[in-house]
Formats: C-alpha cells, structure tokens, sequence
C-alpha cells in the first residue's frame, strides 16, 4: 500500500492524460478501434480459473491495472516468446460503443483507453492503453492453438460499461 500511495500523483496523472486522449478520440470518430490485441502468459490455474468464468451469468472481471494492448494482432504475438510452464494466451479485445464517457458524467471515467501510438517511443508497436478498474465480459476461451511458429490459448474479451454492469471477477 506504501507504494502505491508514493505513486498515487504519478498514476492519477497518467489516467488523466488518457482520458484526455480518450475524449479526444471519442470525439474524432476518425479512426474507431474495434478490437486490440494483447499477448500474456497466464498458468495452466489462471486459464482453468477463466473458462467456468466465461460461461456463468455475470462473466465479467475488472482489472486492477494498467493494460496495454497493439491494434495488430502479430505485434501483439511477438511480445512473448513461448515458455515451457505458462501459457501464452493471445487476447482479443472486442471494443463496442456501449462504454462512451458522457461529459456530463465525466466523474464516471473508469472506462478510458486510448491509441497513444504518437505519444510512444514505438509507434510501430500501435499501442492502445487501457486504464485502471476497467471491466471486461469474458465471451470466450479457446483451446490450445499449436503451429509451427508457436502455441497460445485464445481468449476474447469485450469491453464494457462499467455502470451497467456488475462484476464478479478482479484479475491483476
């Protein structure tokens, strides 16, 4: 908890700046995201923990973390080499309209993500950047995929509104 008070001006700030971005590129309706991508191991535990997750009722988790994700899904491949005791798993974010931050409820901004590609170092990498306590259904969990170039877990997310929606899952 100490560390996280000694960064607490740092992550508000971060968050604030992407929910700048985000109504920004609410705003634009230049370039709309529908679905990012984002590689992680998870333990044999963790994907068991996510399938009886995806089939119940209230399939929804909410992350306690920053989360970046690439707008390709092959950026997205090559960020984690395979592992012998963790499963690679291949997320596909599905972003839908139901989330938009209404200015006259900007208090409510747990929603915030934003394509902060001009703002990286790696442009190429295509980040989008998702913030804290964001909320996702999980609408599915594949089986192992095995190719000559690699072996993953696919697993499907959506974004969704975190006001709507009650959630019975915290993954970190």
């Amino acid at each position: 908890m100490t560390l996280i008070k000694k960064f607490s001006r740092f992550l508000t700030d971060l968050h604030s700046q992407l929910l700048e971005n985000y109504r920004e590129y609410y705003n634009s309706k230049i370039y709309p995201i529908r679905a990012v991508y984002r590689r992680q191991y998870l333990s044999d535990d963790e994907v068991q923990y996510l399938r009886p997750v995806c089939k119940s009722t209230n399939s929804v988790i909410k992350l306690t973390t920053f989360t970046s994700a690439s707008l390709d899904p092959e950026i997205a491949m090559n960020f984690i080499p395979s592992s012998d005791d963790r499963i690679p798993c291949l997320f596909e974010i599905i972003i839908t309209d139901e989330y938009k931050i209404e200015e006259s409820d900007a208090w409510d901004d747990t929603q915030t993500f934003a394509n902060i590609s001009s703002l990286s170092e790696m442009p190429e990498e295509q980040e989008v950047l998702f913030s804290l306590l964001t909320h996702f259904r999980v609408k599915d969990v594949g089986d192992l995929i095995i190719q000559r170039d690699g072996r993953w877990v696919p697993i499907t997310l959506q974004l969704i509104n975190a006001k709507t929606t009650n959630y019975a899952y915290i993954v970190s």
